[in-house]
């Protein structure tokens, strides 16, 4: 898997999100510099995108040339779209969609034809549901701050980086990355280097946790017929699944817990004979979720970024690209995710990208097929009133438990690593009062 860092965000932010210099940080501590593979935001591939509507392709505006012109399926110029923008008079909302304040400030062409397939690309989810609040903050924000998102974009200032691999992100304008053997690397780096340092640490592995019962200051912990106690409890696992370990006296945390949902991901891996069969140069393609004509929501181009990853059998070299289908859409597309047929899914994905890549009469010689149950939660609209409520009853039950992971603060794995250092942070200066 490879990480995309919401370039288009990025570049309209100009704030560099410490999340990012985190990761690098966290890389570099790791001893895993050599392993990245980098890919600047000048690479043929790395700053194009192109969205799949009414049966043809469309590319997004990437340079300032292009934001100058009013470019199919857009109404009116980039440019245009942030001139009004700027004039546009604020407006104070507790909470909306990211789709609402999007056409709000910019339009709804923008929203349609943008930051929808946008959602879909990054959570997977429906822009008209989704808290621009929790997932976007920067923009409410800025209208609040500044007056306007475009004010705001040319005030805020930048996060000095922190660590030579994050000032080489800056310098550089990394625009992704990934590393030599993927993103489990810096999982299995990271076991490696807590076991060698540690041996107070213990990991366990394929033993689910099943139970938590708060005694006091402590928690006794069940994984299966084991049973253990501790002093405190991170949990980075889904909110559901914490919810499901509770006692019952805690009833109202598992409430405000279940209350965050998550969707399922049908991730299609295919790999072609042949180097040069995808049509543009990109990092890839998204489809908004009004086109009724196919149930992808995007596909990215693997092998124009990281070549690395390909398959050596072939010598005229190969293409891989990844398939991504469902997500809020997954239920109504294809039903139970238990009950999917992964055959039938590979079949109508080779299908599609020979319509949509044109590659007609081309058959991949690898695919592969992977159901994500509940991979991505959803931050809707209200997402911070139930941080806010688990945070209260937390803190006024005075409970020895930390929440961390996807489900609360962030879903991208920059986020994640940050809210971890942020919330451990935290915990350590309880501890030491």
């Amino acid at each position: 898997m490879n990480v995309q860092l919401a370039d288009l965000l990025l570049a309209a932010n100009q704030t560099y999100p410490g999340s990012v210099f985190c990761l690098f940080f966290f890389t570099d501590e790791l001893g895993l510099e050599e392993e990245l593979l980098p890919v600047p935001y000048d690479h043929p591939s790395a700053n194009k995108r192109y969205i799949y509507f009414n049966d043809g392709m469309y590319r997004l505006p990437s340079t300032v040339r292009d934001s100058m012109q009013a470019m199919e399926p857009f109404k009116s110029s980039f440019a245009w779209k942030v001139v009004r923008e700027f004039f546009r008079k604020p407006e104070y909302h507790e909470d909306e969609s990211i789709h609402s304040f999007v056409s709000r400030r910019f339009g709804d062409d923008l929203a349609r034809y943008l930051i929808n397939p946008m959602c879909r690309g990054i959570y997977a989810g429906d822009s008209a549901k989704l808290s621009v609040k929790s997932c976007f903050s920067f923009l409410p924000e800025y209208e609040q701050k500044y007056g306007s998102v475009a004010k705001g974009m040319l005030r805020a200032k930048s996060q000095p980086p922190t660590g030579r691999l994050a000032k080489n992100f800056k310098q550089y304008k990394w625009s992704m990355y990934s590393f030599q053997r993927g993103l489990g690397q810096l999982v299995d780096r990271m076991e490696e280097v807590l076991s060698e340092d540690d041996d107070r640490l213990h990991i366990y592995k394929n033993k689910p946790c099943t139970k938590l019962e708060f005694k006091g200051d402590k928690v006794q912990v069940h994984s299966g017929d084991e049973k253990f106690e501790v002093d405190h409890v991170i949990s980075t696992c889904l909110s559901k699944y914490l919810a499901s370990m509770l006692p019952p006296e805690h009833s109202e945390l598992s409430s405000h817990l279940n209350s965050i949902p998550a969707v399922t991901v049908a991730v299609i891996n295919l790999e072609y004979e042949g180097d040069e069969l995808i049509p543009v140069y990109a990092f890839g393609h998204l489809v908004p979720s009004m086109e009724e004509s196919t149930k992808i929501m995007g596909v990215i181009y693997d092998s124009m970024l990281f070549n690395e990853h390909n398959s050596k059998i072939w010598k005229g070299g190969t293409t891989r690209v990844t398939v991504m289908m469902g997500g809020a859409w997954y239920e109504e597309h294809f039903g139970d995710p238990d009950q999917a047929n992964k055959q039938e899914m590979v079949d109508y994905s080779v299908d599609q990208l020979a319509w949509q890549l044109g590659f007609q009469d081309r058959k991949p010689f690898r695919a592969e097929c992977h159901i994500q149950k509940e991979c991505i939660p959803q931050y809707l609209v209200g997402h911070s009133q139930k941080l806010d409520a688990l945070d209260s009853y937390i803190e006024h039950h005075r409970l020895p438990l930390t929440l961390s992971g996807a489900s609360y603060r962030g879903v991208a794995l920059n986020d994640v690593i940050l809210q971890s250092k942020i919330q451990v942070e935290k915990l350590i200066g309880k501890l030491s009062r």
